[in-house]
């Protein structure tokens, strides 16, 4: 059945009169095109309303009371929604784009496929809320509480998350491109496959994280912490991890080509297959690091610790480890052709099938304890 448009004033009359009225009305007439734009709604009591598809468009809902609210499809474009309480809420597929929405509670809401462009969500609280495959380009979520969230396969392209809290959430193939992301807490989330080319992550805590096949290049993941997550076939050329915690991480098949791993601990973390090649890793701890089979072909490992960690049939083909420790390691068939080694620690490190070829030795410590001329 076509819709058929009510004056605004006759909708107006119907919600005064009370949700339960409203609620009746609305089951028997859902074919009516309800229009309540520019309503002024502030500090209202709308528990359990059925706004299904209704236009709500620069509305006035801050402070309102909206606990299970039935918004799915509705327009609230440009309304003002700070403080209301949305607890539980169905805003599936609704259009809230260039809406302010800060301070609100928005837990266990369901935003699924909501249009969110531009919005102002600062420092909302929105524990276990679904925002799977919404648009939510350059919208602002600082300080937000999104614990145990769902955004998988939503669009927060260019969106602020500085300080946000998204541990135990699920942004699955969520694009977080160009985001910022510093100081972002998401200890223990499921990012896999998530995109955050160029975002900034510096500062940020994604210990424990899951970044399995996660697209990191050129991100900015500065002094950021990313222990004992899981970065398997991860993305990270270009990325700048410099001073960055990534210990006991799993970076195996991951890309690092040409990443900035200066000053950053690696100590326990498994590379193995890595790619590293003209990767800095200057300075940077990879004792007890399992680097098998990696290719680090021209890296820079001045001066990086290197004890104990197992090289065994890695490319270090042209590699820069003047100074670095490489003592008690594994070098079982690693190749170091034309390799700088000067003045490196090779103390008790295990050469078996080790290529030497070009290698400058000049006051290396040998495996022996004795110093190469």
């Amino acid at each position: 059945m076509r819709g058929v448009d009510v004056a605004n004033n006759d909708h107006v009359s119907l919600l005064r009169s009370g949700i339960a009225s409203w609620n009746n009305w609305r089951l028997k007439n859902s074919h009516i095109r309800v229009d309540l734009s520019g309503i002024n709604l502030k500090f209202a009591n709308l528990i359990d309303a059925n706004f299904i598809q209704a236009n709500l468009s620069k509305s006035n809902l801050s402070v309102a009371v909206l606990i299970r609210a039935k918004l799915a499809g509705a327009n609230l474009a440009g309304s003002d929604i700070n403080n209301a309480n949305l607890t539980g809420a169905i805003v599936c597929g609704a259009q809230l784009n260039d809406s302010r929405l800060a301070s609100a509670n928005l837990s266990l809401a369901n935003f699924s496929e909501a249009n969110l462009l531009n919005c102002d969500l600062r420092s909302i609280v929105a524990l276990g809320t679904i925002f799977s495959g919404s648009e939510m380009t350059e919208v602002d979520l600082a300080a937000a509480n999104l614990r145990e969230a769902y955004l998988s396969l939503a669009n927060l392209s260019r969106a602020n998350l500085r300080e946000a809290n998204l541990s135990q959430g699920y942004a699955i193939s969520t694009n977080f491109a160009d985001a910022n992301l510093k100081k972002m807490v998401a200890t223990g989330a499921q990012l896999n496959k998530a995109y955050f080319v160029r975002a900034n992550l510096q500062n940020a805590n994604l210990s424990d994280a899951n970044l399995t096949e996660a697209n990191l290049s050129g991100a900015d993941l500065r002094e950021a912490d990313l222990s004992g997550a899981i970065l398997c076939g991860a993305n990270l050329s270009g990325a700048n991890l410099s001073e960055a915690n990534l210990r006991t991480a799993n970076f195996k098949a991951a890309v690092l080509i040409g990443s900035d791993l200066s000053g950053a601990d690696l100590s326990g973390a498994d590379l193995y297959n890595a790619n590293l090649s003209q990767a800095d890793l200057k300075i940077a701890n990879l004792s007890l690091a399992d680097l098998g089979a990696s290719n680090l072909f021209g890296a820079n490992a001045y001066g990086a610790n290197l004890s104990l960690a197992d090289l065994s049939m890695a490319n270090l083909n042209d590699a820069f480890l003047y100074g670095a420790n490489l003592s008690w390691a594994n070098l079982v068939q690693t190749n170091f052709a034309g390799a700088n080694l000067g003045a490196a620690n090779l103390n008790e490190a295990k050469l078996e099938g080790t290529n030497l070829e070009g290698v400058f030795l000049e006051e290396t410590i040998m495996p022996d304890g004795s110093i190469h001329e």
